[in-house]
């Protein structure tokens, strides 16, 4: 009996052996492994954490072996970091025969992550023909595919990617820039109706807000039966005819057509100059504007404005504000509202509409004024909204020497002053300016709405709040926070991509 007992005993004994070494020998068995062909030479594409692995698995072959790691590769021991660096779809380590942007070891991961701008100190080389414009493949170090975008030598965005190799489905990675577009709009038309935009009351709001939809460079507002676009990069100007039909592909069936538009000065930064921009001839607004079919009428939270999609100012209104103009509505009745940079009046307007005892607008813009002035008729306002044609700062130096009664509430919505980083110094000077005179017109126990549409100083919150703090100061006011709130929901941003919110309102008491 005992005997037998031993015998079973040694047979599950060297069953267990068995079993344990044959999942040893899978442990270390060599995957299939494929390559692609680069100006470098054959490279391997398998995830970084499998070829760490057969490194580890074959120290002994570093040095001539079949799997060893090329010359002047990086040997990695620890492949936990690697590894998250490379998680995209098994598809989308299949290397085509496609041009494709080599970036530099370590500067994956914030494009893996999602960040749609791929600058140029983070590429290493770009493998076959490509010219401005060109839809190219772009993939790390080792040959793992990163994502798909636009490239443009001329730009310091390098490549604008508009796929991410973490994007589920072989679909999308196989996919055209052409159809990769029209998905992107598609999705973007599906996110505003989700959002209830359009309806009854609200007839404009923003379509695509670049980065936000992953159309880097590319802007669309819609306005009644009109769609705007802002092109603002080399690549949307050169595949214009993709865009439009993307755009009319979801918005036709609204009955919705479409302008295009150009940012000069943005495409200038891109790289894209137009030989034939400076030879036409400059356009006289005001006529252009009394032509037939110049404007549309759209609506706001129950207001009518009247757009021109083709001289406006940007796409010709601005959508971003409709949130904070709705809460000046709520704060207006019986109050002095001053609308400053009020551009066609949204502010003074809603002042009006929610009971304001007197609601003024000011803009330097004869148009912009003249258009104000037709909203308050269009909306039975005219007499609660009224507007003047001049510079904020001379207006405010005009109403300090008339000894005029402080207003209630103050409105400042200044042009974008900071493009970039680099004119932050200059630009915080002239919102200092500006909001010193904003603060010697409110009434004690009043409110001001400050603004600022610059991202460089949006990305900045406490530089913001600085220098609001100071202008009240400076000029012997104090002030209390009450809310700082940012573009409507329509203006959607990329959780990764934090450049793509750009205005701030800081909403503040003063005493």
């Amino acid at each position: 009996m005992r005997r037998s007992l031993f015998v079973s005993a040694l047979g599950l004994t060297t069953s267990l052996s068995l079993l344990l070494a044959t999942r040893r020998a899978a442990a270390f068995a060599l995957p299939a492994i494929p390559f692609f062909h680069s100006s470098r030479g054959w490279t391997s594409v398998i995830p970084v954490r499998d070829q760490s692995a057969t490194a580890r698995a074959h120290k002994s072959s570093r040095k001539g072996g079949q799997y060893s790691v090329r010359e002047g590769q990086e040997h990695r021991t620890s492949t936990r970091p690697r590894a998250r660096e490379t998680e995209v779809e098994p598809a989308a380590r299949i290397q085509r025969d496609y041009p494709h942007v080599v970036l530099r070891a370590g500067k994956a991961r914030l494009f893996l992550e999602g960040n749609p701008l791929v600058y140029g100190e983070a590429v290493h080389e770009v493998v076959g023909h490509v010219a401005d414009g060109d839809f190219v493949e772009v993939v790390d170090h080792r040959g793992n595919l990163i994502g798909k975008g636009c490239y443009n030598s001329q730009s310091m965005y390098r490549v604008r990617l508009l796929w991410h190799a973490r994007e589920k489905g072989e679909a999308l990675y196989a996919s055209s820039l052409e159809d990769i577009v029209a998905r992107r709009v598609s999705t973007a038309w599906a996110t505003r109706q989700a959002l209830g935009l359009p309806n009854a009351e609200t007839t404009c709001f923003r379509l695509v807000n670049g980065e936000g939809d992953k159309l880097s460079g590319l802007a669309a507002d819609v306005f009644d039966k009109v769609c705007v676009v802002s092109s603002s990069s080399l690549w949307c100007e050169r595949h214009k005819d993709f865009i439009i039909q993307g755009l009319e592909a979801s918005l036709g069936p609204a009955g919705i057509s479409t302008v295009w538009r150009r940012s000069e000065a943005r495409l200038k930064q891109d790289g894209f100059v137009d030989p034939e921009e400076a030879l036409r001839p400059a356009i006289d607004v005001k006529a252009e504007a009394r032509k037939e079919g110049a404007y549309v009428w759209a609506k706001e939270a129950g207001l009518k404005y009247k757009v021109y999609p083709e001289l406006g100012q940007k796409t010709g209104f601005y959508c971003d504000q409709r949130q904070n103009r709705q809460m000046i509505q709520s704060l207006s009745r019986g109050k002095r509202v001053l609308d400053l940079f009020c551009y066609t009046g949204g502010f003074a307007l809603n002042a009006a509409r929610g009971g304001a005892r007197e609601a003024i607008g000011v803009d330097s813009s004869a148009l912009a004024i003249e258009t104000a002035m037709e909203n308050a008729r269009a909306n039975d306002l005219e007499g609660h909204a009224t507007f003047c044609k001049s510079d904020v700062l001379v207006y405010a130096r005009d109403l300090g020497k008339t000894g005029e009664k402080a207003f209630d509430i103050v409105i400042a919505d200044p042009p974008k002053l900071a493009p970039t980083r680099r004119d932050l110094p200059r630009a915080l000077h002239k919102y200092l300016k500006i909001n010193r005179a904003v603060f010697r017109m409110v009434a004690s126990g009043g409110l001001v709405l400050t603004h600022t549409c610059s991202a460089a100083l949006t990305q900045d919150p406490e530089e913001f709040r600085k220098m609001v703090t100071q202008a009240a100061h400076d000029v012997g006011r104090s002030i209390t926070i009450l809310q700082v709130s940012h573009a409507a929901p329509c203006h959607v941003q990329s959780p990764v991509y934090g450049e793509s919110n750009y205005l701030t309102a800081m909403l503040v008491a003063v005493f």
